[in-house]
Order: C-alpha cells, then sequence, then structure tokens
C-alpha cells in the first residue's frame, strides 16, 4: 500500500514540480496508474532520412523532398527499462489510454526542406506538424513527461480521414487517381527507450531526430510512341496520325495501405478489397494539366506525364490487378492543320506482368506504343451478267 501511495503522489507532483516518473518506477513499486502526464521538454523531431525516392515526389540527389499533407502516427510498441508498467499495449482507439497509446492520432504533417545549423550546409527533410487537420498553423509536439512507453514512427501520403483501426494495426484507405503519389515510412530503432524523453535525454541522443526513410508504393507508367516499320522502311503513313488521348482502364478507384502493425511484416502492405470499384484514368499533361495532343514521328515521343498507378501481380495477390488495358484515342490528320478524322482503334493495348515488368513499387516503367497507319479495306467487286434461259416454260389455267 505504502508503493501505491508513494507512485500516485509521485505523478500528482510530475504535474508540478517535474517529478520523473521513472523515480517512481524504480523504488520497486509493482501497480502503476496509466494517468495520462502533461509534455516533458523534449520535442518530438522527426526527420524522413533516406529512402527510395522515384516517381511523382521528386527528390533532390540527396533524396530531400517536400510535401505538405503527410499522415504521422506515433504509437507506443514497448515499455522503458526498468518499467514494470506490465498492461498489454493496445492501439484500439477506443481503449480508456488510447492518448497514450497512440501519441500521434494521423497528425497532418509537411514534409520541408531545411538546412543544418552546424555550418555544413547540408539540407535534410524536417517534418513539421499541424495544430489540427482543419488549421494552417504548425506546432511542436513533445514526448510525454512520464518514461512509461517507447514509441516508434509511422507515416504516409497523402493523409486521409479514412482510417480503420484494430488493437494492433492501422490501415488507410487511399484513393488512386493516376496523378497522385502514395509514400510511406516508418522507424525501426530499437535501441533501448527508444523512442521517449529519456532516450533523448541521454548524452550520445540529445538533440537528434528519429529518422524515417519514405518509400513510394505505387509504380509510374510514362507512356510514349513512334510510327511504326512496314518491312524496312517506316510506316509514313502513320505519320499523319494524332495521339487524342490514352487512358488506362479499369484502375482500382482505392487501395489499403497498413500503416502501423505489430506484425512488422505486414507494415506498408497494399491491398484493394474485391469490392473495389474502378474507374478509367487519364493520362494528363505537364504539370497536371490537359493532354496536349501528339503527332506520331519517327522519332520517339512522350505523350503527357507519367500515370501513377497500383502495382500489378501475377497471381492478384493482395487484390492487385494482373493487367491494365490501355485505350488510345487517334485521329488522322487531314488537307488542312485543322481537319482531323477520328479513328477507331481495337484491341486496347494491355500491359502484362510478364519477366516481373509492372510489379515493383517505386519503379518508372517507360512504355512505346508502336501505331501503323490503319489499313484501308479495298474490296474489287464484280457482278456476273444475267444468264437468259432460251427455253419457254407455258403453264395453262
Amino acid at each position: 500500500m505504502r508503493n501505491r501511495i508513494f507512485l500516485i503522489g509521485c505523478v500528482a507532483l510530475a504535474l508540478l514540480t517535474g517529478c520523473s516518473s521513472d523515480d517512481a518506477l524504480d523504488s520497486g513499486s509493482d501497480i502503476v496508474i496509466p494517468i495520462i502526464p502533461s509534455n516533458s521538454d523534449v520535442k518530438i523531431q522527426l526527420s524522413s532520412g533516406s529512402g527510395s525516392t522515384r516517381a511523382a515526389l521528386n527528390p533532390d540527389e540527396n533524396k530531400n523532398f517536400e510535401v505538405d499533407g503527410l499522415g504521422i502516427f506515433c504509437l507506443a510498441n514497448g515499455f522503458v527499462t526498468n518499467n514494470r508498467f506490465d498492461n498489454t499495449l493496445t492501439w484500439d482507439p477506443a481503449h480508456q489510454y488510447s492518448g497514450y497509446y497512440r501519441l500521434l492520432d494521423n497528425v497532418k504533417a509537411a514534409a520541408v526542406k531545411k538546412t543544418r545549423e552546424d555550418g555544413s550546409g547540408t539540407e535534410y527533410t524536417d517534418i513539421e506538424f499541424y495544430k489540427s487537420a482543419e488549421s494552417s498553423e504548425k506546432e511542436i509536439k513533445y514526448y510525454p513527461l512520464s518514461n512509461w512507453l517507447t514509441y516508434q514512427f509511422y507515416g504516409y501520403y497523402p493523409r486521409t480521414e479514412e482510417i480503420s483501426n484494430t488493437g494492433s494495426e492501422v490501415v488507410a484507405a487511399i484513393p488512386i487517381t493516376g496523378k497522385e503519389d502514395v509514400v510511406y515510412g516508418y522507424t525501426t530503432n530499437d535501441a533501448p527507450d527508444a523512442y521517449s524523453a529519456k532516450y533523448f535525454r541521454e548524452a550520445s541522443h540529445i538533440g537528434e531526430a528519429a529518422e524515417m526513410p519514405f518509400k513510394h508504393k505505387l509504380i509510374q507508367v510514362q507512356f510514349n510512341c513512334k510510327a511504326g516499320m512496314k518491312g524496312d522502311v517506316v510506316d509514313e503513313k502513320a505519320k499523319e496520325l494524332i495521339v487524342k488521348k490514352v487512358e488506362v482502364l479499369n484502375v482500382p478507384e482505392k487501395v489499403n495501405l497498413v500503416v502501423a502493425s505489430t506484425d512488422a511484416a505486414r507494415n506498408g502492405v497494399l491491398s484493394i478489397d474485391g469490392s473495389a470499384t474502378t474507374a478509367d484514368c487519364v493520362v494528363l499533361g505537364d504539370n497536371d494539366g490537359e493532354f496536349v495532343s501528339v503527332q506520331v514521328a519517327e522519332e520517339l515521343q512522350k505523350l503527357g506525364q507519367g500515370i501513377i498507378l497500383p502495382p500489378l501481380s501475377a497471381d492478384g495477390t493482395n487484390g492487385l490487378p494482373r493487367q491494365y488495358e490501355v485505350k488510345l484515342t487517334l485521329a488522322k490528320k487531314g488537307e488542312s492543320d485543322t481537319e482531323e478524322t477520328m479513328l477507331d482503334v481495337f484491341p486496347h493495348a494491355v500491359l502484362t506482368v510478364d519477366s516481373g515488368k509492372f510489379t515493383t513499387p517505386g519503379m518508372l516503367y517507360n512504355v512505346v506504343l508502336t501505331i501503323y497507319s490503319p489499313e484501308d479495306i479495298r474490296l474489287n467487286a464484280t457482278l456476273e451478267s444475267w444468264i437468259e434461259d432460251d427455253t419457254n416454260y407455258d403453264y395453262e389455267y
């Protein structure tokens, strides 16, 4: 009973004077009352670190990037050393102490390039937190004053409010538009007491930022076109054709991303529900503008900007598509610059997983569409003359 009274007194005192909860736990107490204490003086500092960064969110040569609209989680993953707090961890948002287990709960954030203040002039990517999802005002977040729990960070883009939770997993449902990247990262520091206020008070970690490398979860496809060959020469009539539109058909409108799981192997897993709806995604022009028509030429011609899609899977693992169909809208150039004749194009081009293509997140695939001129259907017809029957057939009535 004496230990219990001591602990309660210290927790209450910590709110006023900064008495560390470590002192109470070191005293031999075997009961901890999980009261959420006030903030410590240790800021939550989060850096993107390094990682695979290709596709729409284009980094610099040092893999630093900028983007607004990240979603950040800071979830309890264990207990600080010498802590006898033996309650079972849960990420259930309905739990009475979820505010403690889910220290940052889908907090809106931005990745911002900054220059280090150590005189080196090197840049890094800092993660800045917003006051709320609706606010444009940023604020500093802090680790708890107590040191009961250790944490790890999980981040993704683009942030969504469509989050599903269990006690052991957090999943985000993210819309697919064809133009928006999906990136994901999480910290993996397994050092004692990482991450907690206690960890960052150690001399070797003062001022350190948690490192969270981000990786792309989708693929990017850049379409190009060129005139085909007829025999050993270029199909000159194909150069009269104009690509008016490029579409990828039946693209899933939403993907599910495992943002955090107590089973680390599931972190970052991408899946698509069997009931998910699909839509046709149109290739856009540069900077998400309107597609600009391209006349077919002997040389390779770029068709708009890259389109960003869920990766393919040969066997449909996790509901991922097995193939994509690509529809072209073509026109034939007329006598004048303003005269065009629209053409029917069939069949559609098909992107498949042959040789592992279109299956690796973070890869940019260049697809060349070889275009041939339409063959005129020419039919030379003759008509036999009537053959006269010279016989007269008489009928009596």
